[in-house]
């Protein structure tokens, strides 16, 4: 649950320019109070970058930090992208996020 919730939350990278644009799914909720709708990102067009492809070892820290660090920088590059941690523990150090993509720039 842990890895669904950071792979969705925290590498959200729109997509390339050549994919279709990213679509949202609209949640409304009922609520006796204004409530706003809820975009759901769906990441099914966008080119996947999974870690173990740039060297991620379960169980080492070090690799997996750095092929992390890795394949965000290959989705940067791409222009978008998702990170994908695989099902198990993938302890890693800090993990820095790119904001902007380079086609944005």
């Amino acid at each position: 649950m842990v890895n669904l919730f950071l792979v969705s939350t925290i590498f959200y990278i729109s997509c390339k320019t050549n994919y279709k644009p990213l679509k949202h799914k609209i949640i409304k909720v009922k609520a006796p109070f204004e409530m706003p709708t809820i975009p759901i990102p769906d990441f099914t067009n966008c080119e996947q970058y999974l870690i173990t492809d740039f060297g991620a070892v379960q169980g080492d820290q070090q690799t997996i930090s750095e092929a992390i660090a890795k394949a965000i920088d290959a989705a940067n590059e791409a222009g978008g992208g998702s990170v994908i941690i695989p099902k198990g523990k993938w302890l890693t150090g800090k993990i820095h996020f790119k904001i902007e993509t380079k086609h944005e720039r």
